[in-house]
């Protein structure tokens, strides 16, 4: 096998030049299916990232390998990884195994090199003669979490590196029968896994800690999470923990704290750049693309239920993506958004754990869609005295209705408060909004040719 040759220049005991060896690392891929851009040494303090040493493979048997000059009585950590991963994601796991350090993000270790050495195994593996053990069948696996003793923030998720990347919000998990036990079966090889469980995403991921909960975590670096390891055969069925412990919950359950929200947008007067989505932080995590709205009765109206817990939530609407997102002005749109650190979002308060459907608002704006062929303001000639009220108001039209007309009040957020019918002839009317909420209307008049909107704003 021909081997690439990279120079190291290690000082070691204070040895800026001395006695160098050539050691060699050949790792096994036979159970991989190795990526396009290749495999790569790494790890440790010594061999960088992704990237900085690729490995070989010349004659095409699987076996990849790379030779290095190491200072004479080099010690250090290092790493195989399947392809380029700036994030790590494709760097093997020895989680559980004997060759990899939990002290050192269970990187390999080098020690006390004092001749040439040529150093084989296999990938995610502890072979020591380059050989690769046969991978077993996948069985079911199921966990299970307990959250009858945690405020429930937004779904509940487990994420990992075998399961999700770390994704955070991308797999979750279901309380079928209502008892609280959050449960999810997935197919996993056996071996050993690190994970864990969040409550609404990586804001309300568990804490842990090596001292607390030694009995069922593992501790990597200065990350603590849950571990298991999976036998083969049959399936496996994990033990119920707590949320944030390794055992049953202990304490009074909490009360329900989260809503079934209906959010819509109307989407009517745009151009539709693809899927429509909704995001927020306790909604997908700002993932973006991760919750998809859907237009069932193709009216352009895309609807979604997520489930929420109390308190206040940013999100808004994407077209199609991140690309086609929604730009919401700071102060245009401030009757139903909030702006953070140059973030301007729509925000929602869940004040109780009932059902809530919130009025369908048009993209890019905090009140409902103006039909089409309706002038937004002054098309017609009428007017709202007075425009700031605690109570009665006059709607006056500069001239007589010529058409039998509608008339339609919403609130901001598109919430219907009052509608009726006004006849050809019409001059003014007297409409009372003492019951109102206060905050700003908006005012529809139309006549099926044209129409106008005007605002009115209600105060105590």
């Amino acid at each position: 096998m021909k081997q690439f040759s990279l120079f190291m220049a290690l000082a070691i005991c204070g040895i800026a030049f001395g006695q160098t060896h050539q050691v060699t690392f050949e790792v096994n891929m036979a159970n991989e299916t190795v990526a396009a851009s290749g495999v790569y040494l790494a790890g440790g303090a010594d061999f960088g990232v992704p990237g900085d040493n690729p490995m070989t493979d010349d004659d095409g048997d699987g076996i990849y390998s790379i030779t290095v000059e190491l200072a004479d009585g080099y010690s250090g950590y290092y790493a195989f990884t399947n392809g380029l991963c700036p994030d790590w994601s494709c760097k093997e796991s020895l989680v559980g195994q004997p060759c990899g350090d939990p002290a050192n993000y269970n990187d390999r270790f080098i020690e006390n090199v004092v001749s040439d050495t040529t150093l084989s195994t296999c990938f995610a593996q502890c072979s020591t003669d380059g050989t690769c053990s046969a991978p077993e069948d996948p069985v079911d696996v199921t966990f299970n979490v307990d959250m009858n003793t945690t405020a429930i923030a937004g779904p509940i998720y487990i994420t990992g590196l075998a399961i999700d990347n770390w994704c955070g919000n991308c797999v979750e998990m279901f309380d079928e029968d209502g008892d609280g036990v959050y449960s999810l079966t997935l197919q996993l090889e056996p071996g050993t896994y690190e994970y864990r469980y969040n409550n609404g995403g990586w804001s309300g991921q568990e804490e842990l800690t090596p001292e607390d909960d030694a009995d069922c975590t593992l501790t990597t670096g200065a990350f603590t999470n849950r571990i298991v390891t999976v036998p083969g055969g049959a399936p496996f069925n994990i033990e119920t923990n707590c949320f944030s412990t390794c055992g049953a919950c202990t304490g009074d359950p909490v009360d329900p704290t989260t809503s079934e929200v209906t959010l819509a947008v109307d989407m009517s007067q745009e151009d539709i750049l693809g899927p429509i989505y909704v995001t927020g932080n306790t909604i997908d995590n700002w993932c973006g693309t991760c919750v998809e709205m859907l237009d069932e009765d193709a009216d352009g109206i895309y609807t979604v239920t997520v489930e929420l817990g109390l308190g206040d939530h940013e999100y808004k609407f994407n077209n199609g993506g991140w690309d086609g997102q929604e730009m919401l002005d700071e102060t245009e749109d401030a009757d139903c958004t909030l702006t953070t650190d140059g973030f301007t979002n729509r925000l929602l308060n869940v004040a109780d754990s009932l059902a809530i459907d919130v009025p369908a608002v048009c993209f890019n704006s905090c009140a409902a869609c103006i039909p089409d062929g309706v002038d937004e303001l002054n098309g017609w000639d009428f007017t709202v005295a007075p425009s700031v009220t605690d109570g009665v108001f006059t709607l006056r039209f500069g001239q007589n209705l010529a058409r039998n007309a509608r008339l339609a009040v919403h609130r901001i957020d598109g919430g219907l408060v009052h509608e009726q019918n006004l006849q050809a002839g019409t001059s003014t009317l007297v409409l009372d909004a003492s019951a109102w909420e206060n905050g700003v209307y908006l005012i529809n008049c139309a006549d099926g040719v044209s129409g106008s909107i005007e605002r009115l704003i209600k105060i105590q």
